[in-house]
């Protein structure tokens, strides 16, 4: 969502489902710009309109009283700047991982309402900007915090990696050119995943990825990484993903299928898609 609940979409959320996950959105606007959130932008409006977004949805996810999860990206270093732009170093990455973490354990108080989803590398919808440099392995996910296991997100990031390491890098940069230009950083960590992903299948390394997680994972998020006119269609389960196997190794509470968003009002369809996927936990 990139606003916050209205009273009428909370009251359908509670009348109609049993538990009701939220999630903040990645951006606080789309059109005519593309604007993503970031807590701690050194752009003083998009500093307030993060905190503003992210914390009045959370207190709509409190007020409910069958609330499972809340859900925030894993990224707070989202570059708002033109390119090209300076590269930050590590210690500076470290200290907005840092900074953004405890940003988040201030609001959840201990009660371990908020997980954490992971991202993926590059540019999305024509944003001008990149996202952050972490949370897009699971290194960078705090151990006292969930986590929400973006199953698109992270074989979109598998996938990347191993395609950068078959290109020549330079600067641990690698441009990989699809239906938009994606700007990739390479570190060691990515490279080693790249490598695997050329011995295994991203089914197996997503899966092994889950299972290694245990019940740190709070919430997957469903996808299968394909397009489909019709998520209530058989074929939702189709893709390049075995999402039977990955969702019966993980330890999550529930899972979330991602769908269009005048799909989510489809209350029955819904139920029956959910009920199903949270059977094979």
């Amino acid at each position: 969502m990139g606003k916050i609940p209205t009273p009428q979409m909370v009251s359908l959320l509670k009348d109609n489902f049993a538990t009701v996950n939220l999630e903040s959105s990645d951006a606080l606007q789309r059109k005519p710009v593309y604007r993503l959130i970031d807590p701690f932008s050194d752009d003083r409006s998009i500093k307030e309109e993060s905190w503003r977004l992210i914390e009045e949805s959370f207190n709509v996810f409190l007020s409910l009283n069958n609330k499972g999860y809340f859900t925030i990206h894993d990224v707070a270093y989202c570059r708002q700047e033109n390119r090209p732009y300076e590269f930050p170093n590590v210690s500076e990455i470290e200290g907005k991982k840092n900074q953004f973490h405890n940003y988040i354990r201030s609001l959840d108080k201990g009660n371990r309402f908020i997980s954490l989803e992971n991202v993926f590398p590059n540019t999305v919808n024509n944003c001008p900007y990149d996202y952050g440099d972490f949370g897009k392995l699971f290194d960078d996910f705090p151990d006292d915090i969930g986590i929400t296991f973006d199953l698109g997100h992270y074989t979109i990031s598998l996938a990347m990696y191993a395609y950068g390491i078959k290109r020549k890098t330079e600067n641990n940069f690698v441009l990989l050119d699809r239906d938009i230009e994606f700007l990739s950083f390479m570190g060691e960590r990515e490279k080693r995943l790249g490598i695997e992903a050329n011995k295994k299948s991203l089914s197996t390394l997503v899966k092994e990825t889950m299972q290694s997680l245990g019940d740190r994972v709070k919430v997957i998020h469903c996808t299968n990484v394909r397009g489909v006119d019709n998520v209530y269609d058989a074929g939702f389960l189709d893709g390049i993903l075995n999402l039977k196997e990955i969702i019966e190794v993980s330890k999550a509470k529930c899972v979330v299928p991602e769908v269009h968003n005048e799909d989510y009002i489809r209350y029955d369809e819904s139920k029956k898609l959910i009920t199903y996927l949270n059977s094979l936990l």
